[in-house]
């Protein structure tokens, strides 16, 4: 698998001019944040343990498909992901002015990424949440970024980091199934705080993870919805100009509804009620006999049926 950087410290490549980019490299400037990057790699170690690595958008080229955001930041970018949320609130009518506050801790779910919170008058009235999760790497993303750095004409160096070593072995990958699993976990962590107090959550990802993890976990029970779930998973592809000067835009592709029991299904936390309902309906099936079907009385469904002839 070929991994290339699409985007560094928003900044597309390989199109990115060098002195802009040199500039956000000296400063590990992030145009989403409007700040310092905050993304440091877990898996770095040396000099670039602490380092912030401005990856923002990867590619696969040995496989289909666009962009992949390794940068929860990169997902905030053009607002497309707070519209498309805001939509949800309930009570957000003429006079309501919003807030979004970020890294909001709540009672034993821990922490997410936002609260969109409609106003009036001073006085809170709705919330929703809103999460963002982006793909994973196996490893460090560092050998991702030198490589581009290299393709560029800029040395390794640039911006505190560490010459690559001559051969990375195994090739660092994106990790789909261990992304999927982290997101299904935090859902079920989170999910039951807002289905208690009656509030969504709305969760934003790359529709390349949620058709993976749609794929491989356990959601052949999900349907259409209700409409009542707290959970809405917004899948977006990255896959054009976004009227900015930043990057690749957004575009929100699927939206899935879930509750607290679905998710919990997904990652296998119920396989004991799936044993019992199976247990109850064995149980029940060897007592359809006939003196125990269940006969409409002659004349009511005739009683009960309009006329459809009848004048109104």
């Amino acid at each position: 698998m070929g991994i290339e950087v699409v985007e560094l410290y928003g900044r597309p490549l390989p199109e990115a001019v060098a002195p802009a980019l040199r500039e956000r490299l000296a400063r590990a400037y992030c145009p989403f944040r409007r700040y310092h990057c905050d993304q440091v790699d877990p898996a770095a170690e040396g000099e670039r343990a602490g380092r912030p690595h401005g990856v923002c958008l990867v590619r696969d080229t040995e496989a289909e498909g666009g962009p992949v955001p390794v940068c929860p930041s990169r997902m905030i970018a053009g607002a497309a992901v707070v519209e498309d949320a805001r939509r949800l609130l309930l009570k957000c009518g003429a006079g309501c002015e919003l807030y979004l506050l970020p890294g909001v801790r709540i009672p034993d779910g821990g922490l997410v990424d936002y609260l969109l919170v409609a106003v009036r008058e001073g006085l809170p009235l709705d919330f929703i949440g809103l999460d963002l999760y982006p793909v994973k790497a196996n490893g460090s993303v560092w050998p991702w970024r030198e490589a581009a750095l290299s393709g560029l004409g800029l040395p390794p160096e640039e911006g505190g980091g560490a010459r690559a070593e001559a051969v990375v072995s195994p090739p660092v990958e994106l990790d789909w199934r261990g992304s999927a699993r982290e997101l299904l976990r935090a859902l079920h962590h989170k999910l039951g705080f807002f289905e208690r107090l009656g509030k969504r959550l709305v969760v934003a990802a790359p529709e390349s993870l949620v058709t993976f993890m749609m794929e491989e976990f356990s959601f052949d029970m999900v349907t259409r919805g209700h409409g009542r779930e707290s959970l809405r998973l917004h899948a977006y592809a990255f896959d054009g100009p976004d009227g900015t000067e930043e990057g690749t835009g957004l575009r929100l592709t699927a939206r899935v509804m879930l509750d607290s029991v679905q998710v919990a299904m997904a990652l296998g936390l119920q396989a004991s009620v799936h044993e019992e309902l199976s247990a109850v309906l064995m149980q029940l099936s060897g007592r359809l006999t006939p003196e125990n079907r269940w006969h409409e009385p002659a004349g009511v469904a005739d009683a009960e049926a309009p006329d459809a002839g009848a004048a109104d």
